[in-house]
């Protein structure tokens, strides 16, 4: 919802700053003109308290302000006004005086000049000259912002008191901040950055933020000047939300490219800056261009934005105006990389095509990649990618008959878990592609790879069909991989589940049965993932009867069994309000314990399956010792 505000900014200020609308008659203009959502007048407050800088109420430090600029003006009568309200001068006198604004100290009127409000001229550089001649002092993390001020009003004009300002401040500190050195770029020329040069100032170290000034406002003689004056355009910056201090300098101007500015002057800019030695990469330590491949793509891909309410989503679309640029970036970047003319690298052609394939924004447009450029040079590494993102078919299919390797992981995007061809299949119930895998050999037991992923049969186990059609679709793809080999009580990754745990978790009794049926072992393994203690798979199925009942038939005991080998299970359905569920445990305790007295040799088997657990329990905490070591 802030973009809304943001897009509006323009009309926002204008109609506070300028016709000095209350609150209340700019929201009304707002949501009757502009399509605004309907919002509580407090959402307004804090947005334009964001975003413009209007306040509900003054600060007291913005007293001795007003009462300095009162001061100025030699008394001259004078308004004020509070988002767009006039505020009566009797009570701006009473603030004045509880602040102490008129005891405020010279210092206090020297960082006054600071102060930067829109339409309001406190900046008086005479009266900053004449408390710097009767000797007030500048505070030595405040001397860049009054270069930058300085610099700010020269823009506009330099005047004799100004020029003379700058030459103190550049002759009496040695070091320039970078912010500083940025205002001196102008729209048009370097007569600033010139003036600077003259004063001794050495840019080349700090002015790579005044490159990427001048970069944005398409100001060419700039750019070259500060190259000529040292500026490596190789090192990483700072993007403006701090967020990072690695980013190139092509990363952040193609931030700035969108479809409603002048897209050949900044791609102009964009090739400059490429011809003078700027990097094709997102940050400076990267070691190729796939990241920003990658952000180019997701920006093509993304059409618009809802704008949310407070009652849901509003009738209100901001068509995304970065998708233009991006039809143009796209080619504009593979060929700048000598992708069409295969003048680039194996390695970094390949990591191009992975971070397409790896980002599902970018997979709309991975035919036409192909289809231009040609496959990757091993086509098996994107492979499991397309199909976890449901790519077009025939792409996959000519993917599947060029690749070298069938079992070739690939990595989720934002995450540590990997996947192979024949896990992303059936992760996705895709019958007919994992008939295909096995076919060609992939390997049914391929081992998961990363935090909460999957095997093969835990994949297709922990898909959810939306019909029966597709219910009947997991069930083939289960009794397919069974059949060719599937190890149904192969171990999960750290915090994933075994197949019989997930049927377990989503109820699904009729796989279950199967699964059970072909030698699933409910006491095999346990997890943490569910909860702060270990649970096995009877422990997982407390919140359903009909399973909890199947699980106890095949023999099925609680992670922390106690005495009677089901106590953390009861416990875990108390614990969840399922009483009918304990209430099946405590009658099959009953049951267990008469027929155990009826045939002591099944209490012998129910010790000896608890004793066995008890031993892998051990093993665990052995094997979890030594990985800590």
């Amino acid at each position: 919802m802030d973009d809304i505000f943001i897009l509006h900014r323009p009309l926002i200020q204008r109609l506070y700053q300028k016709e000095r609308k209350t609150l209340k008659e700019v929201k009304e203009i707002l949501e009757r003109d502009h399509q605004f959502p309907s919002l509580p007048i407090s959402i307004y407050e804090t947005r334009l308290r964001n975003h413009l800088g209007v306040r509900k109420k003054f600060k007291k430090s913005d007293w001795s302000i007003i009462y300095q600029h009162h001061m100025k003006t030699k008394r001259e009568t004078s308004s004020l006004y509070l988002n767009g309200v006039k505020y009566p001068w009797v009570k701006a006198w009473k603030e004045i005086r509880r602040s102490g604004a008129r005891q405020a100290t010279t210092d206090l009127v020297m960082r006054e000049q600071l102060s930067k409000v829109e339409g309001w001229g406190f900046f008086n550089i005479s009266a900053l000259k004449s408390l710097i001649d009767v000797g007030v002092q500048i505070r030595p993390f405040d001397h860049s912002k009054y270069c930058s001020r300085l610099l700010q009003d020269a823009q506009c004009g330099m005047s004799n008191e100004t020029y003379e300002l700058l030459y103190r401040f550049f002759q009496d500190h040695c070091s320039v901040s970078p912010e500083a050195i940025s205002e001196a770029v102008s729209e048009e020329g370097t007569t600033l950055l010139e003036l600077l040069s003259r004063f001794g100032v050495k840019v080349g170290g700090t002015g790579l933020r005044a490159l990427l000034r001048a970069a944005r406002i398409g100001n060419f003689s700039a750019v070259n000047w500060l190259l000529g004056a040292g500026v490596n355009i190789k090192a990483g910056i700072c993007d403006d939300s701090g967020s990072g201090d690695d980013f190139t300098i092509v990363a952040l101007l193609i931030q700035e490219i969108d479809g409603h500015r002048d897209i050949s002057l900044k791609m102009s800019m964009l090739q400059h800056l490429v011809d003078c030695g700027a990097e094709l990469k997102e940050r400076a330590s990267d070691q190729f261009a796939d990241g920003l491949f990658k952000h180019v793509l997701e920006q093509k891909t993304k059409e618009i934005w809802g704008i949310r309410g407070i009652e849901g989503v509003q009738n209100i679309i901001v068509v995304n105006d970065k998708k233009k640029a991006a039809d143009v970036l796209v080619p504009w970047l593979l060929d700048q990389l000598g992708v069409r003319s295969r003048n680039i690298a194996g390695t970094e052609l390949q990591a191009l095509f992975t971070a397409a394939s790896a980002s599902i924004f970018g997979l709309p447009i991975l035919n036409e990649l192909y289809t231009t450029y040609g496959l990757p040079p091993d086509s098996g590494a994107v492979l499991a990618s397309l199909i976890k993102n449901q790519a077009g078919e025939e792409l996959i299919q000519e993917v599947i008959q060029k690749s070298a390797s069938i079992d070739m992981y690939a990595k989720e995007k934002g995450t540590d878990r990997c996947y192979t061809p024949l896990q992303a299949a059936a992760s996705v119930g895709n019958y007919c592609l994992v008939f295909q895998l096995l076919d060609r050999g992939a390997d049914v037991n391929a081992p998961s790879r990363g935090f909460h992923w999957s095997t093969a049969l835990q994949a297709i186990c922990s898909w959810h069909p939306a019909s029966g059609e597709e219910r009947d679709r997991q069930q083939k793809i289960v009794n397919l991989l069974i059949n060719n080999g599937a190890n149904i009580n192969a171990e999960p990754e750290d915090g994933g589940l075994t197949a019989i745990m997930v049927s377990a978790s989503q109820g699904d009794v009729e796989l279950a049965a199967v699964l059970l049926a072909h030698g699933a072992d409910p006491n095999l393994h346990v997890t943490r993932r569910l909860g702060r203690y270990p649970q096995s798979t009877l422990d997982i199925a407390t919140r359903r009867c009909d399973m909890i009942k199947l699980l106890l038939d095949a023999g099925a005991l609680s992670a922390r069994r106690g005495s009677t080998g089901y106590e953390g299970a009861i416990l875990d359905a108390e614990k969840y309000g399922n009483h009918v569920v304990a209430r099946i445990l405590r009658e099959h305790i009953e049951k267990q314990e008469e027929q155990f007295h009826i045939r002591p040799e099944l209490r012998a088997c129910h010790s000896a399956v608890m004793k066995k657990m008890d031993e892998q329990d051990a093993k665990r905490r052995r094997k979890k010792m030594q990985d800590t070591d």
